[in-house]
């Protein structure tokens, strides 16, 4: 996971080959960043994007 800021906007870029699978671990990442986030005033705007071609995510491994 890649997390990026650019003038008031960030990225969050989810990327685990092959299908982005959210799992535990994934879901951990992802919420200590929008805690990170979180306390940036600047931000207008959070961007959740895939760093695999051609699919976001395939769902959870529960």
């Amino acid at each position: 996971m890649k997390v990026e800021q650019r003038g008031n906007v960030a990225y969050l870029t989810i990327s685990r080959p092959p299908l982005n699978i959210i799992n535990l671990e994934m879901i951990n990442e992802i919420t200590q960043a929008l805690d990170g986030l979180a306390t940036k005033q600047e931000l207008n705007v959070l961007v959740v994007r895939s760093g695999l071609d051609n699919i976001f995510s395939a769902g959870a491994d529960v």
